[in-house]
């Protein structure tokens, strides 16, 4: 074999096995919502706040934990180790990502310090309510009060050792996940089906090492509770997955607009980043969690006074103006009004319960699920313009406490 040929292997092998070698800004593709960062600044920003996210993952579950042994005596034991002063989960991670922190200078717009602070609001209320419920299901000794969902299990039983094994498991997991997402980010991986692999795949994936502490063959199957069998402790890997990708992509590897110049024969240029009115879309207002509060009003009637601001005319979209615009492709590459890449929309359907369209008083006034409320999304390929099929409730992880965006249409 001649010197040219080997060359040309090597070369080839090389090739093969290089890192994913994305744009700056490029989305990360596959099923995985977010963008590359936009450079060395932005990557120290995004690593940062996805390390915390991380931790904050891991504390919060870990005030549950302690909550459900009696190592925390109320609710009002739990809401400090959480959120209150000094070195709770949230003191921890303001420290690290909030507006003086050192990573501030470096953030990019779409992750301001606003932003930031939602990632840590979205985690909270999520593993409060959703999160909780699903872990301590059963009956126990009474709920854990407050703004926690879930039932304290009877000290030192089988059904103790099953619940604080699985949030442990679930904890470990939501670390696991992120740390893939960052390897995705920082271009370790070849494509995203090797990310996904690093989450899910057959061998030492996060879903693995979860199976392995939680699934039907475990050391504590047999004492779990109905409420929380095999296909319920799946589910929570799951659900927990879904979370986190939705909150990398909105608040954490978020994505930056791509601005294009045209230059006149006067040598003038303009530089745009907003997304052209549509046919049926107008634009998009920044991502929210299910309780609206546009021009200081909550819910639908303070997205629709914000539409009418902007687009006289205009209205909150609902379901059915979204799949109008889809059909007249006006979703192709939207961007909300801050020119960040829109992944998602809520599904506002007046007809379908309030349970499910995160309702109390006023349609969509409400960001968590103390009362058993919930959600409907509509994810979007952003590339194609196209609208998945609406994800609804719990089990498909559509909740109030995540972000997603609203539209105006006309």
């Amino acid at each position: 074999m001649t010197t040219g040929r080997i060359l040309a292997y090597v070369s080839a092998a090389l090739l093969s096995a290089a890192p994913l070698l994305a744009a700056p800004g490029d989305p990360f593709g596959g099923d995985d919502p977010g963008c590359f960062p936009l450079g060395k600044n932005a990557a120290k920003c995004e690593n940062a706040v996805a390390k915390a996210a991380s931790k904050a993952l891991v504390c919060v579950l870990g005030c549950h934990v302690k909550r459900a042994d009696g190592k925390l005596a109320d609710d009002t034991a739990e809401d400090a180790c959480e959120s209150g002063a000094g070195k709770s989960c949230k003191a921890k991670y303001d420290a690290a990502t909030g507006p003086s922190s050192k990573i501030d200078a470096l953030c990019p717009p779409c992750l301001s310090a606003a932003t930031r602070a939602s990632v840590f609001t979205s985690i909270e209320g999520s593993l409060d309510t959703d999160t909780n419920a699903a872990i301590y299901c059963d009956a126990g000794t009474g709920p854990f009060g407050g703004d926690d969902d879930g039932n304290v299990p009877t000290a030192k039983s089988g059904v103790q050792k099953c619940e604080d094994t699985v949030a442990k498991a679930t904890a470990k997991a939501a670390a696991c996940v992120i740390k893939c997402d960052m390897k995705l980010a920082a271009g370790k991986f070849t494509d995203a089906a090797s990310e996904d692999a690093c989450e899910t795949g057959a061998t030492k994936s996060c879903q693995v090492k979860y199976d392995a502490a939680t699934g039907a063959s475990s050391k504590i199957a047999a004492s779990c509770p109905s409420c929380l069998d095999a296909p319920a402790r799946a589910g929570l890997f799951a659900n927990m997955k879904t979370f986190i990708d939705a909150l990398q992509g909105a608040g954490v590897y978020c994505c930056e607009p791509t601005t294009t110049t045209t230059s006149t024969s006067t040598t003038t240029s303009t530089t745009s980043t907003t997304f052209p009115p549509g046919t049926v879309l107008k634009t998009v207002l920044p991502s929210t969690t299910g309780r609206f509060n546009f021009n200081l009003v909550v819910g639908v009637p303070g997205s629709d006074a914000m539409c009418t601001s902007l687009y006289p005319g205009s209205h909150t979209c609902k379901l059915t103006d979204l799949q109008a615009a889809q059909a007249a492709g006006d979703l192709v590459g939207v961007k909300d009004m801050d020119g960040v890449t829109v992944t998602s929309f809520w599904a506002i359907d007046p007809s379908h319960a309030n349970t499910l369209q995160c309702t109390t008083t006023v349609a969509w006034d409400y960001e968590t699920a103390h009362t058993g409320h919930f959600a409907e999304i509509a994810d979007l390929d952003n590339a194609t313009g196209t609208l998945h099929p609406v994800r609804s409730g719990l089990a498909q992880s559509a909740i109030c406490a995540s972000l997603s965006w609203v539209g105006c249409c006309q």
